[in-house]
């Protein structure tokens, strides 16, 4: 019985591993080695019996999915090849190293870089043959970490740190750059600039660099003027270069606050006195800390005086930061005694600079000195009660007075006029006074028209031995009228659904009745609320500046409007704070620094993986001299466009895209002109989009075309004439000839990428006497450089000649010509009744021939028939150089028998050059050809 012996095939070689190495002659941020060892051929095997017949190894880069080619093979040394390279050993050895170059590979050099590396190792025998592979994956390095930004007021030093964390499996020590940008503005909507203050690019392979720089301009700026600063930093690796990170600081003196408002719960010792203010912050004048001063108990009565007095002689009342919207103060320590004042300053800080506010006298704690006298009464408080009554708080000091009297009229000026005001004496007083004075009472003025504004006035009169005495009216502050009205209902407030991070959200609501006298904007935060923005006016919008939601992702606010009685609140509405996309372009220019060569690349990347791009290339204006004519780009002209969409189909997880982007070969680039290129990003969940990136290049074509040279013989048999162009010196291969047919009326092409050296036959010559006209021959290169130069020649003819189909006549006798030419215009009159005219750039001609036939010239007489049946385009040549393709009309025959000649009138009308009175070579349409 056959026993069956199953062999195995061999085992594959043991402790197979793939390792990056370090290369000490290189530079080892741009080469290094990478070595894959197997152990011993012969210890791989489990068989002693089975021995190898030999080791291969292949090794292959693989490249990333931005490259056109899936495989890039490297034998030892050498750079890509594109071959299938084995390392044959014998067996005998253990390891294998290649040596790599990061510069190869380099995405700003040509686009690639290496992502992995795997080795195939094999072992063949008699029995069999396995193989093992191992891969080593290089990743793109982590972006590297900026703290913030800070800056030491005594010394203006700027300072930061620069963390790069290079992982275990980025195989790859990090090189970080770093530089700082300055914009110092004296005018910051027109007059903006930047500079560079140090360093082109600083670099560094520590994983923490120290950044500290002196900023000596810091000190020297003035309100109006800023600086910012602004950190850049990326980490390199050998699988390209992560994404650049900025973190920036603003320097520049804070804004001037301003105080809104001064209010105050109530009169009592616990009392709180509530001043709210606008730090009027912006993104130029940041506000680090706001501090609320008083000075209480004064005479001075003058906020221009106030204003002079030292800050160390005011009292520091409450602080906060930047954000902050209101500071509270005690009515207790801030009641002044009688006929005295109490003013508020507000002082905001940024580093050590700060700033006073206007100072602000905080009224509603009494009545103005220069509103009272020793016997007057005090409006504690004015405010509309409901929609036909006011309520009145007055407050007075003296008791030997008899009555105080109050009055109202809707005209502010009645108290001296024939219409004579209301007036009611109170007869009563609180039982308790109002804080500040020895009587005080409450008066309700009903019966009054709602929505109707209304002055008040109020006056004691006092009685001495019978002798009564009115002392002089005392009115509200400022005299302000107040509106009774009803309590609104309640508003509706609207607020925009998403909003991009660092913009204000803006509010509006709305309500039916009711006049708004003040209004407040509360965030609901759980169970709490925190005032965002409020104010004493009718207006029904406002906006929440960046600095009061802070890092919020969203924002659940409230409105609530009162017209002097309660306060109504309207329903939550929440608004979501997004992060708008942002992006980065760049080009890519030549040694020089410009572009250098067609077609253009730009490399375009967004931090938000689904955002839609559009790329735009604009000029800023040039004029060029063209074979053509005049050809002009005007400062604004967008020249290219092309929208970007990202194919996230590869991925589901990607949190940013990048690509490059060419642009067409025949893209219109003038050399020394300079072309902006802005890039937008938008989110299409959000649709919230980026802010404009831009970069500017300019052309410099590194080959630039020359005029060439050539020849022109004249057929006068066939009126036709022969151009030969001829390459001039340094002429590129690419490099091609354009022919223009020059005329009385300009230039036209009838020759287009014409190769030196090749005969071209214009079968149409216009007639040149003495040398006059002339053919345009011009060099233009692959990117699209054109210069020329003109060939005069001289075809000498009297006669109107109209070359139709195959066939030809000439006009001798009696010739009349006559050109009409029409512009595109049109005269529009508007409704100012003024008259504006609109042109275009179409200009029409129109051209009237008369001549004479031979009676007995049938031949011509013939061919002119011929031409009247003719359908389709015409060439004609006049004696004075005109040269055009046309249709062409034969009107009237006059044929009379008393003569021998017959009047003919032809009308022709100057059409866009077609191929069939175009230039074309040498022998074009002979037999063969």
């Amino acid at each position: 019985m056959a026993t069956n012996i199953t062999r195995k095939p061999s085992p594959g070689p043991k402790n197979l591993r793939i390792e990056r190495g370090e290369d000490g002659t290189h530079d080892t941020l741009l080469h290094g080695t990478i070595t894959a060892s197997w152990g011993n051929p012969a210890d791989a095997l489990d068989d002693s019996n089975h021995k190898w017949a030999c080791v291969d190894s292949k090794w292959v880069f693989q490249a990333s999915k931005d490259m056109s080619k899936s495989l890039v093979e490297q034998r030892g040394t050498a750079h890509p090849t594109g071959d299938n390279i084995w390392v044959r050993d014998q067996g005998t050895a253990d390891s294998h190293t290649v040596w790599y170059d990061r510069r190869a590979y380099h995405p700003f050099k040509e686009g690639r870089y290496l992502q992995s590396v795997k080795a195939d190792v094999f072992a063949i025998n008699t029995k069999g043959q396995t193989h093992a592979n191992v891969s080593m994956t290089f990743r793109t390095p982590r972006a590297p970490e900026i703290a913030d930004i800070e800056l030491d007021p005594d010394t203006g030093t700027m300072s930061t740190t620069i963390t790069t964390d290079p992982g275990e499996d980025s195989y790859e020590r990090y090189d970080t750059r770093w530089y700082i940008t300055r914009v110092d503005s004296a005018n910051l909507n027109t007059d903006y600039r930047t500079e560079r203050v140090w360093g082109d690019a600083a670099t560094s392979t520590d994983e923490e660099i120290e950044v500290s720089r002196q900023i000596a301009a810091a000190s020297a700026l003035v309100p109006g003027q800023w600086m910012k600063l602004t950190v850049h930093a990326y980490a390199r690796g050998i699988a390209g270069n992560s994404k650049e990170v900025t973190k920036s600081y603003m320097v520049a003196p804070p804004a001037q606050a301003s105080i809104s408002s001064i209010v105050k719960s109530d009169d009592t010792g616990q009392g709180i006195v509530t001043v709210r203010i606008k730090t009027n912050a912006s993104s130029t004048t940041p506000v680090d800390k706001v501090t609320l001063y008083r000075i209480a108990d004064t005479q001075i009565a003058s906020a221009i005086t106030m204003a002079e007095v030292d800050v160390s002689e005011w009292e520091d009342v409450a602080e906060d930061d930047g954000s902050c919207t209101g500071l509270c103060d005690l009515v207790s320590d801030a009641r002044p005694s009688n006929k005295r004042h109490t003013w508020y300053m507000v002082l905001t800080e940024r580093g050590a600079v700060k700033r006073r506010s206007v100072p602000v006298e905080a009224k509603c704690l009494y009545h103005a000195t220069d509103a009272t006298t020793d016997d007057s009464v005090t409006f504690i408080s004015v405010a509309p009660n409901d929609s036909s009554s006011i309520a009145l708080h007055l407050g007075w000091d003296t008791d030997d007075s008899t009555t105080t009297q109050v009055s109202w009229s809707e005209h502010e000026d009645a108290w001296e006029s024939t219409d004579q005001p209301t007036n009611f004496d109170v007869a009563w007083e609180d039982d308790s006074p109002a804080t500040g004075f020895q009587h005080s009472a409450w008066l309700y003025v009903r019966g009054l028209d709602e929505g109707v504004p209304y002055y008040v006035r109020a006056r004691r009169s006092i009685d001495e031995q019978g002798i009564v005495t009115a002392s002089p009216w005392c009115f509200p502050a400022n005299n302000a009228p107040v509106v009774p009205s009803s309590t609104p209902s309640e508003p509706v407030l609207s607020v925009p659904a998403i909003v991009a991070r660092g913009q204000s959200v803006g509010l509006s609501w709305s309500f039916a009745a009711g006049n708004q006298v003040a209004w407040q904007v509360m965030q609901v935060i759980g169970s709490e609320r925190r005032e965002v923005a409020s104010s004493e006016d009718a207006n029904t919008s406002c906006s929440i500046p960046p600095e009061s939601y802070g890092d919020a992702t969203s924002l659940t606010l409230v409105v609530m409007v009162t017209a002097g009685g309660d306060w109504v609140e309207s329903d939550e509405a929440t608004v979501t704070i997004a992060d708008a996309p942002t992006c980065e372009v760049g080009v890519v220019v030549g040694q020089s620094g410009k572009v250098e060569s067609q077609p253009v690349t730009f490399a375009v990347s967004t931090d938000c993986a689904k955002a839609q791009m559009v790329l735009t290339v604009t000029s800023r204006g040039n004029f060029t001299h063209a074979p053509g004519g005049e050809e002009r780009q005007a400062a604004g002209d967008v020249v290219w466009a092309t929208a970007l969409t990202p194919d996230l189909t590869w991925s589901s997880d990607v949190s940013a895209w990048a690509t490059t982007v060419t642009a067409p070969a025949d893209l219109v680039l003038r050399d020394g002109a300079t072309y902006d290129v802005d890039l937008v990003a938008t989110d299409p969940d959000t649709l919230l989009s980026s802010g404009t990136a831009g970069v500017d290049f300019t052309v410099d074509w590194s080959h630039k075309a020359v005029c060439p040279d050539g020849t022109v013989v004249v057929d006068r048999e066939s009126m036709s004439a022969t151009i030969t162009p001829s390459a001039p010196s340094g002429a590129a291969q690419t490099d091609v000839c354009d022919i223009y047919r020059l005329t009385v009326d300009g230039p036209y092409l009838i020759a287009s990428d014409v190769p030196f050296g090749t005969p071209m036959v214009d079968p149409v010559a216009p007639f040149s006497d003495a040398e006059e006209l002339a053919y345009r021959l011009a060099t233009r290169t692959a990117d699209g450089d054109v210069d020329f130069r003109d060939v005069p020649y001289e075809l000498r003819w009297g006669h109107l000649r109209i070359d139709f189909g195959e066939r030809s006549v000439d006009l001798p006798f009696n010739l009349e010509l006559a050109d009409a030419f029409k512009e595109g215009f049109e005269a529009r009159a508007h409704l100012d009744g003024k008259t504006a005219g609109y042109w275009d750039s179409a200009v029409s001609r129109t051209s009237t021939f008369s001549t004479d036939l031979m009676r007995l010239d049938r031949d011509q007489r013939s061919l002119v028939s011929e031409l009247a049946r003719h359908v389709g385009p015409c060439f004609v040549r006049t004696p004075v150089g005109s040269a055009y393709e046309a249709d062409v009309q034969v009107g009237n025959i006059s044929d009379a028998y008393n003569t021998s000649a017959v009047g003919v009138s032809i009308n022709a009308t100057e059409v866009r050059l077609t191929e069939s009175y175009l230039a074309v070579p040498e022998g074009y349409g002979e037999e063969g050809e």
